[in-house]
């Protein structure tokens, strides 16, 4: 692999729970994977585009199903998600590597040649990845 660095969407919780905290969440993570050299796709940042340009909800469904044919791996965080069940099917159907751990995702980016980020760190990411998820704040 060249030095170029793994995209990967992520997909957690939107509409079940309350969105502007799951919309935090997502940010969250995807700050997270940008600090170890990810380069994450938060879906969920369409909230705020929304916001000012409402779409109907297949609109952004479809935009998403876009960026998860661009991504090359996909992240399924814990929790009820209707549309993120949709958009990991389409990561299935394009044979994108399908996660439900981030630890198996770097695994994965080790084995495979993408480029992380502190190698050192990976155990105090690994910590705060779990802090964000924390399956007792999802509803799942």
């Amino acid at each position: 692999m060249d030095d170029r660095k793994c995209k990967v969407y992520i997909a957690s919780p939107y509409t079940v729970g309350d969105t502007a905290v799951n919309v935090k969440r997502q940010l969250d993570l995807a700050g997270l994977f940008l600090d170890i050299g990810l380069i994450p796709f938060a879906p969920l940042v369409t909230h705020f585009i929304h916001m000012a340009n409402p779409k109907p909800y297949m609109t952004w469904m479809n935009y998403d199903f876009e960026w998860v044919k661009a991504c090359d791996a996909f992240l399924r965080v814990p929790g009820k998600s209707t549309g993120g069940d949709m958009e990991m099917e389409v990561a299935r159907k394009k044979d994108i590597p399908i996660f439900r751990e981030l630890e198996t995702l770097l695994d994965w980016c080790d084995t495979t040649g993408w480029h992380i980020n502190g190698d050192n760190e990976i155990p105090t990411t690994l910590a705060k990845y779990d802090k964000i998820i924390n399956k007792s704040n999802w509803i799942i």
